[in-house]
């Protein structure tokens, strides 16, 4: 089951989609702000939901099994979903028609991401068009990529080819998140570590965070804005120096433990990472 929780008026429940026939493991928002989302689960589907009617629009039945997590494009065009069957699905949302399957992982597939358009300049150059590729416009689905308990990460072109494998984790890959700018994609996984790569510099690894004493399961960046309450800046990061401002990307993890938190600052200049 799905539900839906309003925090205007006492964070109180307001649907509760029913559909599934088992456990619901991945719920996205397709837009920010949309009022559609997407569930999927164990039952082997993959739901769109209408959040305002409570409605179900869609039911995509996959071939794949267990349907570990989803991601959807940044105009809710297109969902890229990880299954149990070592393979990950690109799909059209408004037909359900599948674009691209990617198979290349050597176990289950737990995690999967659409890059943002920020990053196809990085991506093109790992995938060896720079300078004579130009998405159309408006893109939101060149690449994505894929976390496995085969231990690597795969960065896909959207059309299905392989673009490179960044292995690194010692064990299964959980999460995916890319930095703002674009540059950077950060994974986690149940090594207890977090780790940064470096797109610019053809998928680098570049820093690691290692104190986490358990698995990490998932990781989500917060959205920087601009904010005049103290609460506000204390989460973004936001600070005033001689008149100008100065923005802190923040990112959050969850862990098998009691505490789950990371911060990380970063500019497109340099990356500087900590935890507290």
């Amino acid at each position: 089951m799905v539900e839906l929780w309003d925090p205007s008026i006492g964070y109180a429940s307001v649907w509760s989609l029913l559909g599934h026939n088992h456990p619901v493991t991945s719920v996205r928002f397709l837009r920010p702000g949309g009022s559609k989302l997407a569930s999927s689960g164990r039952d082997g589907t993959i739901r769109i939901w209408n959040a305002l009617t409570g409605a179900c629009i869609r039911t995509v039945c996959t071939e794949s099994g267990w349907v570990r997590d989803i991601s959807p494009s940044s105009d809710g065009r297109w969902l890229v979903s990880a299954g149990d069957d070592n393979t990950a699905t690109l799909w059209e949302i408004s037909t359900g028609a599948i674009r691209s399957i990617f198979r290349g992982h050597e176990l289950r597939v737990e995690c999967c991401i659409l890059a943002p358009p920020e990053s196809y300049s990085f991506l093109a150059g790992m995938a060896h068009l720079r300078g004579r590729w130009k998405p159309p416009t408006p893109s939101s689905a060149e690449f994505v990529v894929t976390g496995s308990r085969d231990r690597t990460i795969n960065i896909w072109d959207a059309n299905g080819p392989l673009v490179q494998t960044l292995i690194g984790h010692d064990s299964w890959v959980r999460g995916l998140a890319f930095s703002p700018c674009g540059r950077f994609l950060l994974s986690v996984g149940d090594d207890g570590t977090i780790r940064f790569w470096d797109l610019a510099a053809f998928g680098r690894l570049v820093h690691v965070i290692e104190d986490q004493k358990d698995f990490v399961n998932c990781i989500q960046w917060v959205p920087a804005y601009f904010s005049s309450s103290k609460s506000s800046k204390a989460l973004t990061g936001v600070h005033l120096k001689r008149g100008r401002s100065e923005t802190r990307c923040v990112f959050v993890t969850g862990v098998v433990t009691e505490f789950s938190r990371s911060t990380c600052n970063s500019s497109n200049s340099d990356l500087q990472a900590t935890t507290r």
